[in-house]
């Protein structure tokens, strides 16, 4: 599965967060921090404006749209600092794959209290 789908499967409780961070681990975890902070500014940006959201990733973030209902707001601003603080720790002896794990785990929680 794509980062995005990963996301959506996360949050409908389909897929483990600690499962798909394995995945994304595979891939340049820099490039997943980076996708996974558009989505999530997207994903805010529906949550405040509807359809009428400018965003980052058009299609992307349409098809995160089915999360919106329900999202946390704050939950998602604080997830979103963490995933631009953890961009930022790429040249440390951080374990890409934990950073991963909770950065997801958090992202599962955004959606639970809805389903």
């Amino acid at each position: 599965a794509n980062l995005r789908e990963s996301l959506v499967g996360i949050a409908q409780g389909r897929l483990d967060p600690v499962a798909e961070a394995r995945a994304w681990s595979g891939a340049e975890a820099r490039l997943s921090l980076s996708w996974l902070a558009g989505w999530l500014c997207d994903l805010l940006r529906l949550a405040v404006a509807g359809e009428d959201a400018r965003l980052a990733d058009a299609v992307g973030g349409r098809a995160l749209a089915g999360l919106v209902p329900g999202i946390d707001l704050a939950a998602a601003h604080r997830l979103l600092r963490r995933v631009f603080r953890a961009s930022g720790l790429k040249d440390s002896t951080v374990n890409p794959q934990l950073l991963l794990e909770s950065l997801l785990v958090e992202w599962s929680r955004l959606f639970r209290l809805r389903l």
